[in-house]
């Protein structure tokens, strides 16, 4: 009778077991669809802030700020961001992008420079999402780099 009590409790624990894995299975692929939302979120969120610290920082100067090296705020914006903002978030890094073009866009020699921010990330879906919510500009993707590019135009002299 013991035996048989101790079995019939080891069949309970296993297919208690077997259901809290079916249940986690299940969850994994909604917990992940969530992850990747609130990130994407939160990368779209930081370049919005940059985006606006830029357009402030060229109504002000009459030129967009330098460019910085990849995951470092470029000095010109730190005073325009909120304090202890950062670059670097979890699983990605974004990088401010200036490029002049001396000689004006191919087809428009009137813009003689593209604005925008770059997101390096080795989560695909979350790059994916984070420029599909972004509004204005275009977004292109090279390799593991997203990049919103968010003014095109003349510079302001």
């Amino acid at each position: 009778m013991r035996m048989r009590r101790l079995g019939d409790k080891r069949l309970a624990a296993a297919i208690a077991l077997v259901c809290a894995a079916v249940v986690v299975r299940l969850a994994l692929p909604w917990l992940d669809g969530r992850s990747v939302q609130a990130t994407a979120t939160e990368v779209t969120a930081r370049i919005d802030t940059v985006r606006d610290a830029a357009e402030r920082f060229i109504e002000e100067r009459g030129r967009w700020p330098v460019e910085s090296a990849p995951g470092v705020v470029p000095p010109d914006l730190v005073s325009l961001l909120p304090e202890g903002f950062s670059f670097v978030g979890d699983r990605y890094s974004l990088d401010w992008e200036y490029w002049p073009l001396p000689e004006g866009l191919p087809g428009d020699s009137t813009i003689t420079n593209l604005v925008g921010v770059s997101m390096t990330t080795d989560w695909t879906e979350v790059g994916e999402t984070a420029m599909a919510q972004l509004h204005g500009g275009s977004a292109f993707r090279v390799g593991n780099t997203f990049t919103h590019v968010f003014s095109a135009r003349r510079e302001i002299r």
